[in-house]
């Protein structure tokens, strides 16, 4: 059984718009298999999850994309863009089941100010043990993120395959790995997790899950990465995760790792 963590809600923050939290989502977390399904970075909007709002592709930034659904994986080094638009992107549902997809972006140099930094270290960062950074002068960071979200996909009589991949490991540099389907978890349920930096779990990393009603919980991982929360709500989950990993380059503070995992609760 998995230890009680402390929790504890966030208090709303303004988060500069240039860095702040993004999330991978799907134009539907119910589609048909064997269908284009439409995905898109997204930003929250006014401190909600929804309505959320579309960033434009990052169409040089990606360095892969992934499907895992029912013990197949797709991988592709690019996305095709949605007929029409510069924030959505399209890749083909396999078969039916409970898909997994995800993507890893390529490295990013960030500089934050002083005041940027401290606002971030509070909102996301705060609490994460063995680091004294500097939060009185500019911080130079090279950020890699990973997104992913699970996608219920229906066969020709709306039925969903074979839900293993929800619970899969991703092989991201940094991964939040659900230990159950959370597409299928009734309201008071547990959903179980667990951080991998690699393929290693555990590490000094910080969650914090944005629920459906725009409140946020902060996770403090045990060690061996696992994590907990309690499911009160149906609709949209979006979580996230931080790391931090100092750096021997010249000019440059350290690696700032991002993991995030969007899902759909059903009412």
């Amino acid at each position: 059984m998995l230890a009680t963590l402390l929790l504890q809600v966030l208090a709303q923050a303004p988060v500069p718009s240039d860095w702040q939290n993004q999330f991978l989502f799907p134009e539907s977390f119910t589609a048909a298999a064997g269908a284009p399904l439409r995905l898109a970075l997204g930003r929250r909007n006014s401190g909600k999850i929804e309505p959320w709002e579309a960033m434009a592709w990052p169409k040089q930034e990606l360095r892969y994309a992934f499907l895992q659904v029912d013990g197949q994986q797709v991988n592709r080094d690019r996305l095709s863009p949605a007929t029409g638009s510069d924030s959505w992107v399209s890749l083909p549902l396999l078969r039916s089941g409970v898909a997994q997809i995800g993507m890893d972006f390529q490295p990013k140099d960030v500089a934050l100010s002083a005041a940027r930094w401290r606002s971030f270290w509070k909102l996301s960062l705060n609490g994460l043990e063995g680091w004294a950074w500097p939060h009185r002068k500019p911080i130079r960071l090279r950020w890699q993120r990973s997104h992913k979200c699970l996608v219920r996909a229906t066969d020709a009589d709306g039925r969903v395959g074979p839900a293993a991949a929800a619970q899969a490991k991703s092989g991201q540099w940094l991964q939040i790995r659900a230990l159950a389907d959370p597409t299928v978890l009734p309201k008071g349920a547990d959903l179980p997790l667990r951080l991998y930096m690699g393929e290693v779990p555990g590490g000094q990393t910080r969650v914090v899950v944005h629920q459906p009603d725009g409140s946020r919980l902060l996770l403090r991982p045990r060690p061996g990465g696992l994590a907990h929360f309690r499911i009160g709500q149906a609709g949209l989950y979006a979580i996230e995760a931080h790391q931090l990993a100092p750096s021997s380059e010249p000019g440059l503070d350290g690696w700032w790792f991002t993991a995030t995992l969007t899902f759909e609760v059903q009412g």
